[in-house]
């Protein structure tokens, strides 16, 4: 029968545990769903538990595997500003690189990079570009007219980015705050909006006032009783009537769409 060869890689790429078929009491299948990696008997026996396993090769102890030549990486931000730069050299670095998420690149973009630069679309953009960039102002809408969101693009791809919202002047930009609507072509303060609660909010709402109301009528009900109190009160009976009517009224409240009933006065 013909033998067979695993490997288990940790953290750092190397190799944690070794194993072949010449033991018996090994089963191929519960290594492989274990998590090793099946090998051949060459590389097998470049193995070493104080070695890494880099793209398929075993690398030597205190050392790593050459590339023929290095490779370039950008760290970048969401927008695309440029907040490190990483050359690699060895097969690990390339996969180090890689698990960052970093952004290969040519060596003459490599050696643009500057602070504040950004790359964009396959090319570094100085600071003195985006400065020179005239900025421009875009806005989201709601059906109501009500501005929903602001955006500034610093280049033409945040240009084109935005191009499915409605630009508008920086003098307008600046305008922009709570409960603004965009009509006829200008920002205008809008009328203060109730916020609109979910169904499932409504129906939290409607219990903790009905246990409310509930603890109110425990409370009175026992302020009423004659045999509990000796001179019961007309403005506790009052009261308990009130507050029962109130916990109907919560009982027969539409939650998708609440009215909601005046809380008893005390």
């Amino acid at each position: 029968m013909t033998t067979r060869y695993f490997f288990l890689i940790s953290n750092g790429d190397y190799i944690s545990d070794m194993k072949s078929t010449d033991d018996e009491s090994v089963d191929p299948e519960n290594l492989l769903s274990s998590g090793y990696i099946e090998v051949d008997g060459e590389t097998y026996a470049q193995g070493d538990l104080s070695r890494q396993y880099v793209n398929g090769k075993v690398v030597p102890d205190g050392a790593t595997s050459t590339l023929p030549a290095q490779k370039y990486y950008f760290v970048l931000s969401a927008e695309f500003f440029i907040l490190g730069v990483f050359v690699a050299s060895t097969d690990a670095g390339v996969v180090s690189a890689e698990k960052e998420g970093m952004t290969e690149v040519s060596e003459a973009d490599f050696k643009l990079a500057s602070p504040l630069s950004r790359y964009v679309d396959g090319a570094v953009v100085s600071p003195e570009v985006i400065k020179e960039f005239e900025l421009r102002y875009f806005i989201d809408v709601d059906a109501e007219l009500y501005v929903i969101g602001s955006y500034i693009a610093f280049n033409d791809t945040d240009v084109t980015n935005f191009a499915s919202k409605t630009e508008v002047t920086e003098e307008q930009y600046k305008r922009i705050g709570p409960y603004v609507q965009y009509k006829d072509g200008d920002i205008a303060q809008g009328e203060v909006r109730e916020p609109v609660l979910s169904k499932e909010a409504n129906e939290a709402i409607k219990a903790a006032r009905t246990e409310t109301a509930s603890q109110k009528i425990s409370l009175l009900t026992d302020l009423t009783d004659p045999d509990l109190v000796d001179a019961v009160s007309d403005d506790d009976v009052a009261l308990l009537k009130a507050w029962k009517k109130y916990r109907i009224s919560l009982a027969l409240i539409d939650t998708s769409a609440p009215v909601w009933p005046d809380i008893p006065t005390e």
